[in-house]
């Protein structure tokens, strides 16, 4: 598709039996996921490789159910305004992502940017208990590690700004189980406000850098 696409009703990135690998491509302009979008991507009968061509604008909905190839030879960033839940694997190597709405990353699954960047800008939120490969992360909005409770891990750089919040629960001194826990392989820059709830130690109220 040419000058740009927007999807204002469900969408799903799937297969009929018939092939492997699906491809929504957007040639040029912006392939935006419009507030009342549901963008869905599925196994469906085969499996197979699932691919977006193109820069994205989720403004509603994008659960990967799938893991989710995207590649976009578009210098801007893509954007989230909406909610992208990440249930499988998503990976836009060497692309970045702004985040104004909520990202959640669950256990075992990664988004990975390579050598982008994820920022996370006031509104926006990153949670869940996977895993995030980029260069760097920067947080002006909040961290949320964890599921009730997780563990969070970002490999790269973090900075947490002066107006970014890290939200710990905490009921108990095991990370991943009793306590949320943010693990960052990189180097970090502190700042903003950690604000932890439960009835946890609070010197284990921390982010962890194996750096």
């Amino acid at each position: 598709m040419a000058g740009g696409f927007t999807n204002q009703g469900s969408l799903e990135l799937t297969d009929d039996g018939s092939s492997l690998s699906t491809t929504l491509s957007v040639s040029s302009g912006v392939l935006v996921n419009a507030p009342t979008g549901s963008l869905r991507v599925v196994r469906g009968v085969n499996g197979g490789d699932r691919w977006l061509v193109g820069r994205l604008h989720n403004r509603g909905t994008l659960s990967v159910e799938w893991p989710l190839e995207i590649m976009s030879g578009n210098p801007s960033p893509h954007l989230n305004s909406g909610s992208i839940s990440i249930g499988s694997n998503l990976t836009a190597t060497n692309q970045s992502l702004v985040d104004s709405g909520a990202v959640t990353v669950s256990r075992n699954a990664v988004l990975g940017l390579a050598s982008g960047t994820l920022s996370i800008v006031p509104g926006g939120s990153l949670g869940g208990g996977g895993t995030v490969v980029a260069a760097s992360v920067v947080n002006e909005g909040s961290i949320n590690p964890g599921t009730s409770p997780g563990i969070l891990s970002i490999t790269g750089n973090v900075t947490l700004g002066a107006g970014s919040t890290v939200n710990i629960e905490m009921a108990g001194p095991t990370p991943g189980v009793q306590l949320d826990q943010l693990h960052i392989s990189g180097a970090v820059t502190l700042g903003g406000t950690l604000n932890r709830s439960g009835s946890g130690d609070s010197r284990r109220a921390q982010a962890r850098s194996s750096r």
